[in-house]
């Protein structure tokens, strides 16, 4: 039986997946930070805000209701 390199090899898998989200949730967190850092000190926009600067003259533009004369 190879009970054992399973075991080793389900326990490194296991580790792999659980530094990974660690690493992935810690660059969120740094991310977040840095966003608000940068808003508060420097007043730049978030990428949301950026987003939607672009996309609303086009949403008001299609969704407007026809004008009369």
């Amino acid at each position: 039986m190879n009970t054992t390199t399973e075991s080793s090899a389900t326990r490194s898998f296991l580790a792999v997946l659980l530094v990974g989200v660690a690493a992935g949730v810690l660059a969120g967190i740094a991310m977040l930070v840095t966003m608000g850092i940068l808003r508060l000190a420097l007043g730049w926009p978030t990428p949301t805000e950026l987003i939607f600067d672009r996309l609303f003259p086009f949403l008001t533009r299609w969704g407007s209701a026809p004008r009369s004369p």
